[in-house]
């Protein structure tokens, strides 16, 4: 009998030390732990010290997505940016996931706080047009206008960057990359930020070709290119539900999720303030932040009348 009790302790602590191996090993293999471990050895594109491919994934979501620039924003003074292999985006994650990639996220934070929400680009107004967001002005005066965003820097960043669309025609979802000029980026992106029924009635033509947004964040998308793992950047605060193919794939994901949000349309400067605040503290508690970093992070966000 003692003999059995023995055999039976002794089984409880091997599954237990097992567990507890198994455990650290699913700690140190999180998408946010390689995130974090890359920067700490100083691990750059195109110079990694691990086989691991980390992609970043920035939802879209109308103005919330300004909770989502804030986590990027967060990330790149952080300089985890720079542990990403790739970055993807669909509507305005797409805009973000580019001003990452070009270095321009003190650009993209001035103009989500003080050009996105004005009358030209949201009107309610123009409900019966189909156009309560207008996508041709969004991208043809705000993000070409100034500051605009640099298509070089983004041809260049060797981190690339994949805008996610949809196709009009076969609904088939379409990645736009490789850019060739500028005129071929910002058309790409046109695409990608086309809501159907928001931006108008008609797709966005480009390249001989229509396309909508891909009303998705475009995780499907972004797992089918085989990463190890991914950070999903996330303006919503409601639970994400992962597609079949996407729990069958062999991918460690992670999310850095607000614990709230704001409405898709909200315009109001103090509650996109506010927002900002929450995005970005999210970004430093999913990045482990020191004391010395969250004073960095707070020192930029100052420069944008931010307190955070």
């Amino acid at each position: 009998m003692r003999w059995f009790s023995l055999q039976c302790l002794a089984r409880r602590q091997t599954t237990s030390i097992l567990y507890k191996r198994m455990t650290e090993f699913a700690e140190n293999n999180s998408a946010l732990s390689v995130v974090n471990r890359r920067f700490n050895e100083g691990s750059l594109p195109l110079h990694r010290t691990d086989d691991h491919s980390v992609f970043a994934l920035f939802e879209g979501g109308a103005m919330r997505s300004i909770i989502v620039a804030a986590e990027a924003a967060t990330a790149s003074f952080l300089q985890r940016h720079k542990a990403f292999d790739r970055y993807s985006g669909t509507s305005s994650g797409g805009v973000i996931a580019m001003c990452v990639a070009a270095e321009q996220v003190d650009d993209m934070m001035a103009v989500f706080l003080n050009k996105v929400p004005c009358p030209e680009f949201i009107s309610l107004k123009r409900i019966h047009k189909g156009n309560i967001t207008d996508a041709e002005y969004f991208v043809g005066e705000i993000l070409m206008g100034d500051p605009c965003i640099k298509w070089e820097s983004v041809r260049d960043s060797e981190t690339p960057v994949d805008l996610i669309a949809r196709s009009a025609v076969t609904k088939e979802s379409v990645v736009f990359s490789n850019f060739k000029s500028r005129e071929d980026m910002f058309g790409s992106l046109k695409a990608a930020v086309w809501m159907p029924r928001v931006a108008g009635w008609r797709p966005h033509i480009h390249n001989g070709h229509p396309y909508w947004d891909h009303r998705s964040n475009g995780l499907e998308v972004v797992t089918a290119q085989a990463p190890t793992h991914i950070v999903i950047f996330r303006g919503s605060d409601k639970e994400l539900k992962y597609p079949k193919t996407v729990l069958e794939a062999n991918v460690e994901i992670e999310e850095i999720k607000p614990p709230k949000t704001i409405r898709r349309l909200e315009k109001r400067q103090k509650i996109l303030k506010n927002a900002v605040k929450i995005g970005a503290l999210t970004a430093l508690e999913a990045f482990a932040a020191t004391e010395a970093e969250v004073d960095l992070v707070r020192e930029r966000f100052d420069q944008h009348g931010i307190s955070i």
